[in-house]
């Protein structure tokens, strides 16, 4: 099992203000500013400045030197472009997906397996299903102090 490394304020700052720009959360007109940002999160403006900067990148904003950043007017080619992209990843992410029938094989083998050493390693008494019982159990008591 690998280190599970939590994300840092910069990454934390770019989803969330990525999230508001797909989303149209944010006015196109608005001034984007790291002074904005940083209030309505309750962080410095280093990591707002650091998300910006990559939304600049990536192309979903534009920063206007003393300015702010503007969220990109996409035209409707623009869009077509995203789709037809999106649409060529997706199947190729599809078609990487499938197993073959030798994966598939090895995969039952394992979980037979697996299965199998459970069998042998938990007592047959556990084994018994807990949903049929007829059982009436008392009601907890409580303790007043």
């Amino acid at each position: 099992m690998g280190l599970k490394i939590p994300e840092n304020l910069n990454q934390i700052a770019f989803k969330h203000i990525r999230d508001e720009v797909i989303r149209g959360k944010v006015n196109r007109r608005q001034h984007l500013t790291e002074n904005y940002f940083a209030a309505r999160y309750g962080i410095s403006k280093s990591p707002v400045r650091e998300a910006l900067n990559r939304l600049e990148s990536e192309g979903l904003i534009t920063i206007v030197p003393r300015r702010g950043a503007f969220v990109v007017n996409l035209s409707i080619q623009d869009i077509e472009e995203i789709f037809d992209l999106r649409l060529a990843l997706e199947t190729l992410a599809m078609k990487n997906a499938i197993l073959d029938r030798t994966a598939l094989g090895n995969m039952r083998t394992a979980v037979e397996s697996a299965r199998n050493s459970a069998r042998k390693t938990i007592k047959p008494i556990m084994l018994v299903p807990i949903r049929h019982s007829t059982r009436r159990y008392p009601k907890p008591a409580v303790i007043h102090g």
